[in-house]
């Protein structure tokens, strides 16, 4: 993933054999969102986009995506 977009190319859901490591992904996952978060205002309005064998699935400002896949 870049913080322009995402390919689901290869995409594979991640397997986990312990609760602990779920846990653990979340608490990483959740650090580094809070740190993507720290962008200046402006870079929200960039577009993000998401693609799968170099067609894309959906492109929307980063304030969008951020808002409707991430906050709800």
């Amino acid at each position: 993933m870049t913080p322009d977009g995402k390919t689901m190319d290869g995409y594979r859901p991640l397997m986990y054999d312990h609760v602990g490591e779920m846990i653990e992904t979340l608490r990483y996952s959740a650090m580094e969102a809070i740190k993507s978060l720290k962008l200046p205002n402006g870079k929200y309005d960039k577009n993000w986009k998401m693609e799968q064998g170099g067609e894309t699935l959906m492109e929307m400002p980063k304030y969008r995506m951020l808002r409707g896949m991430v906050v709800n």
